[in-house]
């Protein structure tokens, strides 16, 4: 058959599995075949099938163990065993099998020659150079002539030779040749280079570091880098692994934290690629000069257990995380960093720069870019963190994220620089669904090019947002909303001294829903809505000295809940806004004093503004104030109220009207208290409804006769208190019955006066108020028993047996040498009318009850 041109050996290496492995060129016969297992011929444990075909097979007796190496290999014996007769048979089957192992031997020996040495297709003999195409060369002597080729040994052997004997171009400095560690070789002298960051000290390994630094145990990435390493991964590993063993046995707040420091000296740019997550399950500090780390491509994920189960693969740069994820029972850690002179670039590949679990009081102080997710992400338990002037730009979902049972009490942002570049950019801080974020400052800084600022959900406490700018916010600077309402309030959210802005027509800046945002000293961007609260008006907004610049005039959205005060030079105004017309919120400004705390719907007095808008958008607004007390009277603990009396102003009732509160229960003034004068523009009307009396009849003849009595007793007068001011000429006289004479009258014919409403008389007791008073009190010693001097274990005792008292103590004096006051509270009683008695008329009765007399 033909010999194609080809392979004479195969290669294999073993997985201590197989045992069937293919020849895959021509054997003539069996015995053409060697068979190799790591070197060593083998004669036996395997049988070949399929020789002389143009593929065949080697079955081994059992598997060759793992990476064996396994070598087939063409060897066709140097001999002609094959003898053709004279004038014999000459058959073409004995004569291409023949021939065929003559190509087969030659294919042999083109392998052979293949691997020898040999000079270059071009090269001229005596000129040109033997090629070993990268392999050693073995089994040479050592050389004689000048010419002979140096063996390892008789170099070896020539070294030591002159560093014996101290002779030869060693002592010529000028001769001595050092390989760098980048494998160039240059003059020694250039170890003493100062000036050159790429010799001197670079040539022993000098990264940059400081002996100082070194003292510190401040870890340097660089030392951990290996030739060999794809990216920074491995070396930041090596390092975190040295740092977590040094702290695998402190977990308290105060014990020393392992720092990890990124210089720029041994890469001049500060660059450090990574293909996974910078992972640490302790508290670590990491900080460097300005060093930027950058995700690569190819950059994976780190798997990473939960706590409810399963996993997750988690694409942040950085994952500060001990255990499970979710794990709020997990041990705490303390006092995690990523520093400022660290740079996060995410390159749109890793979802955060930062993951955080359970590592209280840390500080993230980094600059973060371009994260296909958020900047930082703060999982459960991470109270006291702080961000201090972190950076945070070019993200996609949010630049800081609180996630449920972050617990971030008492955490700080200070000057931050989030800037989302109106990516796809959510929010600029996010303080998720329970958060529990409690006690929380934001102050300073710029939240720009974003759809919302601020973002705080149900489940989280107060917080406190001062002086930030926040610049182009899509559809609003803070929104504090519960969504599916729970029966959790959110905040207080305190907005002081901020600029707010949003792009949008139709969004306002600031937005409630069950949450109360205090808004103070901004400065509102003139467009869109300044406040907004949902349609269901549960937010509450407190405007307060604001600046307004569209026009000095708030923008209010769909329906808003607020109370507006506004200080505009010596005049103060409270300010609460309706929504818009066809809405039924109605604004209430109202101040309540209650009996006491655990009984809040005994309100003592209080004072109500309210308004609401009626009728839709032809309708009419109504308002109505009420200025009120009660009357409250201890019949049992804790007591009862009868009703409250007050005024009632408004105009809800078809007319503008000065109303009691309640219907005939309330008095204009009383016989201790009286009014001096009533003008009005019409007389009084009194109920004379007949559905409102009843035993309805005639005048009796007796009290006709006292009619006709009291009609002759009319009387001129003047009143004492007037004579009392004014003199006795200059009081008016008055014309009228004396209340005593009509008494009498009454009497006389046997009736009682007081049956009859035309007569009063009332009576009071002493009325008092009591006025707070503040003194200064010398302080003194406190009195003492007093013993005799004779004998100081014998009481003196009073002629009733009883211990008589030294006097007070003499006044105690402070370290100034004054005497120590302290400043006491009391009240005195003042009277404000006496007790005492009056008798009074109803003159439309009297004067009714005299005419059925004419």
């Amino acid at each position: 058959m033909a010999v194609q041109p080809g392979p004479t050996e195969q290669r294999y290496v073993g997985n201590g599995v197989t045992t069937i492995f293919t020849v895959p060129f021509l054997v003539i016969q069996a015995s053409d075949l060697a068979v190799y297992v790591d070197g060593v011929l083998l004669t036996s444990d395997y049988t070949q099938t399929g020789a002389g075909n143009p593929t065949s097979t080697v079955t081994f007796t059992s598997a060759p163990a793992a990476l064996s190496q396994i070598l087939l290999q063409l060897d066709v014996p140097f001999e002609r065993l094959n003898d053709y007769q004279e004038n014999g048979d000459f058959l073409a089957s004995t004569v291409n099998r023949d021939y065929d192992r003559i190509w087969q031997a030659l294919k042999q020996l083109l392998r052979s020659f293949g691997r020898s040495l040999s000079l270059g297709q071009f090269d001229i003999d005596g000129q040109g150079w033997y090629r070993a195409k990268g392999n050693g060369i073995r089994d040479l002597a050592d050389p004689v002539q000048p010419q002979d080729a140096a063996t390892k040994n008789s170099v070896e052997e020539y070294v030591s030779s002159i560093l014996e004997t101290g002779q030869g171009p060693i002592n010529n400095a000028q001769n001595v040749v050092y390989v760098y560690p980048d494998n160039i070789a240059r003059p020694l002298q250039t170890l003493a280079d100062k000036t050159n960051t790429t010799l001197g000290a670079a040539g022993i390994g000098y990264r940059g570091r400081t002996v100082g630094a070194k003292f510190s145990e401040r870890l340097d990435v660089t030392d951990f880098w290996q030739l060999g390493d794809a990216s920074w991964s491995d070396a930041i590993d090596r390092c975190i692994a040295i740092a977590e063993s040094a702290s695998s046995t402190s977990t308290g707040p105060s014990y020393t934290v392992p720092k990890i420091w990124f210089p720029r000296s041994f890469d001049p740019s500060g660059t450090y690629g990574i293909l996974r997550p910078i992972r640490t399950s302790v508290a670590l500090q990491f900080d460097g000069d300005n060093a930027r780390i950058v995700t690569l491509p190819g950059f994976v994920g780190a798997t990473i257990p939960l706590q409810a189960g399963g996993t997750e693969i988690n694409k942040s740069m950085m994952i500060f995380l001990n255990g499970s994820k979710g794990n709020i029972a997990g041990q705490l850690r303390w006092k995690a960093k990523v520093g400022k002179g660290i740079i996060l670039d995410c390159q749109d590949i890793a979802d955060r720069g930062i993951y955080i679990e359970r590592m209280a009081y840390s500080s993230i102080d980094c600059e973060i870019q371009f994260a296909a997710g958020s900047g930082v992400q703060v999982g459960p338990y991470c109270w006291g963190i702080g961000f201090d002037g972190v950076v945070i730009e070019n993200f996609t979902l949010f630049g800081i994220h609180f996630l449920k049972d972050s617990a971030a009490n008492g955490m700080s942002i200070r000057n931050p620089r989030i800037w989302g570049e109106f990516k796809t950019s959510v929010a600029g801080i996010v303080f998720d669904q329970d958060s529990e974020a409690n006690g929380v400052v934001i102050e300073g800084g710029f939240i720009e090019k974003i759809d919302y600022g601020v973002l705080v959900s149900q489940g989280n406490g107060p917080m406190s947002i001062i002086g930030v700018d926040f610049e182009q916010c899509t559809f609003a600077c803070v929104r504090a909303a519960a969504g599916s309402f729970a029966g959790q309030k959110i905040g207080p959210v305190d907005v002081t001294n901020c600029f707010l802005h949003t792009n949008t027509v139709g969004t306002s800046k600031i937005y409630a829903d069950h949450a109360t945002i205090n808004v103070s000293g901004c400065r509102m961007f003139p467009a869109n809505f300044d406040f907004e609260t949902d349609n269901s008006s549960r937010g509450i907004i407190n405007a307060s000295n604001n600046r307004y610049m569209a026009g000095g005039t708030v923008g209010i959205g769909a329906n808003v809940s607020l109370a507006y005060t506004q200080n505009d030079g010596v005049t103060k105004e409270d300010r609460n806004y309706l929504p818009q017309k066809n809405a039924s919120f109605s604004p209430t400004y109202a101040m309540k004093n209650y009996a006491y705390r655990d009984s809040p719907f005994l309100q003592s007095s209080g004072i109500v503004f309210a308004q609401s808008y009626q009728g839709g958008p032809t309708g009419q607004y109504l308002g109505f104030s009420e200025w009120y007390t009660a009357e409250y009277r201890h019949i049992s603990a804790p007591g009862v109220i009868n009703q409250r009396i007050g005024l009632r102003l408004a105009n809800d009732t078809g007319q503008n009207a000065v109303q009691p509160l309640v219907d005939g229960g309330t008095s204009c003034g009383s016989a201790a208290a009286r009014w001096t004068q009533v003008y009005a523009f019409n007389a009084t009307i009194n109920t004379s409804d007949a559905r409102s009396k009843e035993q309805i009849r005639d005048v009796s003849e007796a009290e006709i006769r006292v009619a006709g009595k009291l009609k002759k007793m009319v009387k001129a007068y003047r009143m004492t208190d007037s004579v009392d001011k004014q003199g006795p000429e200059g009081a008016r006289i008055h014309f009228g019955l004396i209340a005593q004479d009509v008494k009498a009258v009454f009497e006389d014919e046997g009736l009682d006066p007081f049956a009859y409403s035309l007569l009063c008389y009332d009576k009071w007791d002493d009325v008092w108020r009591d006025i707070p008073e503040e003194r200064e009190q010398v302080l003194t010693t406190e009195p003492t028993p007093a013993f005799s001097l004779r004998d100081p274990t014998r009481p003196i005792l009073d002629r009733d047996g009883n211990q008589l008292m030294s006097p007070p103590g003499q006044p105690i004096f402070g370290s100034d040498g004054q005497p120590m006051t302290r400043v006491v509270k009391e009240a005195t009683r003042e009277l404000v009318y006496a007790a005492g008695d009056r008798y009074g008329i109803r003159y439309e009765e009297l004067l009714a009850f005299i005419i059925s007399a004419m």
